[in-house]
């Protein structure tokens, strides 16, 4: 696992000396659950259960493999109330004669109650606020420390230009928004910053540059004289 970590670096992971916090999850990635897996066998499990038997099979039945089917039948229907499934796939199911989905009430949707009493959404929505209010700070705070990261760095282990130019290459790879597809907002700030810095090397470089010439020309011309 930790030589599969060091062949994909990103701003999670540990670069050289210098330990990165890890990214913050993506905005509604916890609002998104995986899909279920293995769905077309289970859906044909239940399929030719129901053409031979004609009704759900029973979770109580003395049969070991009613039993095993029943639990197959309860995972799509949780599956279903988590959101899990896909419109072809609810439709699909939905197209069985004898197949219904028992108490399992479809993610997203409203009870009867709640349209009724138009009370059951707020509290959701106040929660999804919450939690989205929660995870912008803990972007920010990610940004700040990296960024303070990426200083101390910067001066302190890397004080000949060279060093410093070579490090900050490897960060804007490392930070360049197209390889952080889905966390553009995160690395951006950190992109531009590492950009200026660049800059600033660069300009900095020259002048070094520049004064070493000046000062060969003005001791050639010092000798000629």
């Amino acid at each position: 696992a930790a030589a599969q970590r060091r062949r994909t670096r990103g701003p999670g992971d540990t670069h050289d000396d210098l330990p990165f916090l890890a990214l913050p999850m993506p905005k509604g990635a916890r609002r998104k659950p995986a899909k279920l897996p293995g769905f077309s066998k289970l859906f044909d499990s239940v399929r030719d259960w129901l053409e031979a038997q004609g009704s759900l099979p029973w979770d109580r039945s003395d049969d070991k493999d009613e039993r095993k089917l029943a639990t197959t039948v309860q995972k799509i229907r949780t599956a279903y109330s988590d959101g899990r499934l896909s419109e072809d796939q609810v439709r699909s199911m939905e197209d069985l004669e004898g197949w219904n989905w028992g108490d399992a009430a479809r993610h997203g949707e409203s009870s009867e109650e709640g349209e009724q009493g138009g009370g059951e959404a707020q509290p959701q929505a106040a929660d999804d606020d919450d939690e989205d209010g929660e995870l912008q700070q803990q972007q920010q705070q990610w940004i700040r420390l990296t960024l303070q990261r990426l200083a101390s760095d910067l001066q302190q282990k890397h004080p000949s230009v060279p060093e410093r130019r070579s490090r900050l290459r490897q960060w804007q790879r490392m930070y360049h928004p197209d390889k952080n597809p889905s966390r553009e907002d995160e690395v951006k700030p950190i992109f531009e910053w590492v950009q200026k810095k660049w800059d600033e090397e660069f300009k900095r470089e020259k002048a070094e540059s520049s004064d070493k010439c000046e000062g060969a020309a003005a001791e050639a011309g010092q000798g000629a004289g």
